[in-house]
């Protein structure tokens, strides 16, 4: 009789196991326009149902791998207001969009071994939405909408609830990743909630903007006489130039200084990637060169029109990324994109990066991070070195600055026999370099990228 018992709900796990793949997801994506290649893969795009009416679009690429059992990774981009379809499809997503409006294939995509999703965070920006056109937001607000929005995700998915999960994010991401990932922690839902992940964070901002005159000094973009007048004034009773003060400064000639070399830099060079080549004629140029609003991707933009205006770029390998955001835009606003990927009609009809008035309140992460480091949760901060906007000087004093023992030195690490970067373990917490990349490490280094992510979640 047993026998039979157990044989019966043998065959009723299977049955509904089976049905459940038979039922048609209407999130998921058939017919991308501009994708030729067969996929390896499912991808469903739709929106999650969070508070007072804000409804975030997510998009989820399944596994490479097997999607069953590989975990699953939440990824938001920074800003506030930037979104994560940067990431998606500019990043470490497994699709990129050609000046063409096609879609070409990222051979470093994190969902080689990962379950992706991507949300556009908070609503206002990208596809998400509010039916009140509300955007006025904050970091809690953010946070609380971001965690109902994570289990809005589950009753779509409850199969992925076993899944070991994992929070991600990059540049404000040092604010959306922490604050969610504590109320996951706090709430003890998803039960499986493994650890985190944060590129290029903003972790502290007082660390980022004392750690940036050093990272300029000893990148060559200030003299030794630059160096010695900045300590002079700004810290004159100061013998460890790490303790000199220089964001919370009350002597004008050290904040004047200070203004002449972030004019210098912001007008010369990429602040996302100093190393990336500059032909244009910042002398000559015509209007403004710097806008600290428009964010990482207009930013790119407004280098790759400068330097198509100047016939020299011709001759000279760019070494910025290919990314053109006025295909990028155009693709997302086709009439055929956002039906492929379940727009809603309440969604602005223009797919913008950034439509939210947000006010921040964490200046400072030392305590979020602590509490899921403490209760036994993987974490990782890593950097591309080049990057200015949230250098890697001021984040590696941030992980320094939690007080946790570190088990190892700071120590090179290997991508293909090659130095990928620099590494030093904290017990679960690790702090880690991407060599050679800037503010968007998978987009400048997608190789050495994917494997530090896939190294993060196998060990």
């Amino acid at each position: 009789m047993n026998f039979v018992i157990i044989l019966s709900l043998i065959f009723l796990f299977s049955f509904r196991e089976t049905a459940s793949l038979l039922i048609e997801n209407p999130d998921e994506v058939k017919n991308l326009p501009g994708l030729k290649d067969k996929i390896n893969f499912r991808h469903y795009s739709g929106y999650l149902e969070a508070e007072d009416g804000a409804f975030l679009h997510y998009w989820l690429y399944e596994s490479q791998r097997n999607p069953k059992t590989d975990p699953i990774v939440f990824w938001f981009n920074g800003g506030p207001g930037a979104s994560s379809l940067l990431g998606a499809l500019t990043e470490n997503g497994p699709f990129r969009i050609d000046s063409n409006e096609m879609i070409i294939m990222n051979n470093f995509s994190w969902n080689a071994q990962a379950n992706m999703v991507y949300i556009e965070s908070p609503a206002g920006v990208g596809y998400s939405y509010k039916l009140d056109n509300n955007y006025t937001t904050n970091d809690d607000i953010t946070a609380q909408n971001n965690y109902v929005a994570l289990k809005s995700f589950f009753k779509k998915f409850p199969h992925f609830e076993e899944n070991s999960l994992y929070i991600s994010g990059e540049s404000y991401g040092g604010v959306y990743v922490p604050t969610l990932s504590v109320k996951i922690l706090e709430n003890h839902y998803p039960k499986n909630f493994k650890g985190f992940l944060i590129g290029n964070g903003i972790m502290n901002y007082e660390m980022q903007k004392n750690s940036l005159i050093h990272y300029y000094y000893h990148h060559a973009l200030i003299n030794d006489d630059t160096w010695q007048y900045l300590l002079n004034n700004c810290c004159p009773n100061v013998t460890n130039a790490r303790q000199c003060d220089f964001a919370n400064n009350d002597n004008s000639k050290c904040n004047n200084e200070i203004e002449k070399i972030k004019n210098f830099v912001y007008g010369n060079f990429d602040p996302y990637n100093i190393y990336h080549w500059m032909c244009f004629d910042p002398i000559n140029d015509q209007g403004s060169f710097l806008d600290e609003t428009i964010g990482e991707v207009d930013w790119i933009t407004t280098i790759r029109r400068k330097n198509l205006q100047n016939s020299k770029c011709n001759d000279v390998k760019f070494a910025a990324p290919t990314v053109d955001y006025a295909a990028f835009k155009r693709y997302l606003n086709r009439p055929t994109t956002r039906e492929a990927l379940h727009i809603s009609s309440h969604a602005k009809s223009q797919w913008e990066l950034n439509i939210i008035n947000y006010t921040t309140i964490y200046q400072d992460m030392t305590s979020q991070v602590k509490e899921l480091i403490d209760a036994g949760l993987k974490g990782l901060i890593y950097n591309g070195d080049f990057d200015t906007v949230c250098n890697y000087l001021g984040d590696r004093w941030f992980v320094e600055s939690l007080g946790y023992k570190a088990d190892t030195e700071y120590l090179p690490w290997k991508y293909n026999n090659q130095i990928g970067g620099f590494r030093q373990r904290y017990g679960k917490l690790i702090y880690q370099t991407i060599m050679g990349s800037g503010h968007m490490a998978p987009m400048d280094q997608p190789g050495p990228s994917q494997a530090m992510f896939n190294e993060f979640l196998t060990t």
